[in-house]
């Protein structure tokens, strides 16, 4: 079996380009497959390069490339599907989230409601138009959504967690992480604005967010490519803080919880999945209560990580695959 997938937004750093590797790491374990990678020009070593993914030219290109080499089926991890594709190639979709139409207001900037519309033609067509198409969601809430808009039905794998193993315990430091992009729907710039006006505990920044020099008690490191980097941050912190508007699913969180044993997120509908885990709630208009929910002994005993690693692993998607694909 031929099996084509998409790399085009394949770094490490982002939750979906950890998705995107980890979906042809489980390809790449299937016995009898032969593996066919596309993604950006001059990004890594591809069956198929595009030179931009907005050009019409290189998607017809990327057309005859289907033609000639007539894979079974093509995996995104996104919803950008390339505008031609042969009718008997069958197509699975991971839809993150469909913050950009929900939300347009605090995930777009200038004319959201013209972005947003864009989108939401754009996925009408590749969710309704596209009938040899397979819907990915990490989760119930992003899958709701697409049923409620584009009247389609999802197969819902969860996110995973890393995969370290022969991790030592690290003592606790007195200083929580943010994690996560600089888009206006993170709500980074409150969660900064509390820091600087408290004194009882730090804030490291995993992030490309440049440096503000007004804030105390928080410190940016920029981006971290390596996973032991992360997790080491992880494990000596008291826990991610996540107070996100929106979003499709939540990966730092679970990040948290299995290497830190304890997060703390915004209350919003796609985090009350994780309820019933060690995480504290707050309002994201409201980040006073984050003064209720942070303790500031440093010391946390974790709950038992089992939960998390039996509730978020990646052996679901090897499951599908096998199914799917053997």
């Amino acid at each position: 079996m031929k099996i084509c997938i998409d790399l085009t937004i394949n770094e490490t750093y982002t939750g979906i380009g950890q998705v995107a590797n980890k979906y042809l790491k489980e390809l790449e374990n299937l016995e009898s497959t032969r593996i066919i990678k596309y993604g950006k020009k001059n990004s890594g070593e591809f069956d198929f390069e595009f030179s931009s993914y907005y050009n019409l030219y290189a998607h017809f290109r990327f057309y005859l490339f289907l033609l000639k080499l007539k894979p079974d089926a093509i995996i995104i991890p996104h919803y950008f599907i390339p505008f031609f594709i042969p009718s008997k190639i069958k197509i699975y979709s991971v839809v993150h989230d469909v913050m950009a139409i929900k939300n347009s207001d605090v995930f777009f900037g200038s004319f959201s409601k013209i972005k947003s519309l864009i989108l939401l033609m754009l996925l009408k067509y590749n969710f309704c138009c596209r009938k040899n198409i397979t819907i990915i969601t990490p989760s119930y809430s992003v899958s709701y959504d697409v049923k409620k808009m584009f009247n389609k039905k999802t197969i819902v794998i969860p996110n995973g967690q890393f995969e370290l193993n022969n991790r030592k315990s690290k003592k606790k430091e007195n200083y929580f992480l943010y994690i996560g992009n600089a888009r206006k729907h993170k709500n980074q710039l409150s969660l900064f604005a509390f820091f600087n006006s408290q004194e009882f505990s730090k804030l490291k920044v995993v992030s490309e967010i440049f440096p503000i020099p007004i804030f105390r008690n928080i410190e940016f490191l920029g981006k971290l490519n390596s996973k032991n980097e992360i997790v080491e941050l992880l494990e000596k912190s008291r826990g991610v803080i996540m107070p996100s508007f929106c979003e499709g699913f939540g990966l730092p969180i679970i990040e948290s919880l299995l290497f830190s044993g304890k997060a703390y997120s915004s209350d919003i509908e796609v985090f009350k999945e994780f309820y019933g885990l060690n995480i504290d709630y707050f309002d994201p208009n409201n980040l006073s209560q984050l003064m209720l929910t942070l303790n500031p002994v440093p010391q946390i005993i974790p709950r038992s990580t089992m939960e998390i690693s039996n509730l978020f692993k990646w052996q679901e998607l090897k499951y599908f695959f096998k199914n799917e694909f053997l």
